[in-house]
């Protein structure tokens, strides 16, 4: 079992990666919709080039989504997202143990009265 003052030092550390994680957050959501903005307006420009050259209106969606750059794009949207849903669950986690921290201080202080 961790001793108080252990606690405390856990608990502001957990607090500090919690600050550093919600502006990380920040960041990555901005990256997010960011890559999606990039893919979404390549993607357009690429359905608008099959179609002006006569490809059959069956075949777009597969030959667009298999252009090596759209494909490329649509990666790194996909990495974005799965980076962001990364941060927020490491959030949730930090939390989580920040709860559990201020739980076992309270536990501690209320036996050592």
């Amino acid at each position: 079992m961790l001793e108080s003052q252990e606690m405390l030092q856990a608990l502001y550390q957990e607090k500090t990666t919690l600050k550093k994680l919600i502006r990380d957050l920040q960041g990555r959501s901005k990256t997010k919709a960011e890559t999606e903005r990039i893919y979404r307006i390549a993607k357009a420009a690429q359905i608008k080039i099959e179609r002006e050259s006569g490809t059959a209106v069956t075949l777009i969606t597969d030959l667009v989504a298999g252009n090596e750059q759209i494909a490329q794009l649509k990666a790194d949207r996909d990495i974005a997202d799965m980076m962001y849903d990364a941060c927020k669950q490491a959030i949730y986690a930090t939390k989580t143990e920040i709860q559990i921290l201020t739980d076992l201080i309270k536990l501690e202080y209320n036996t050592t009265e």
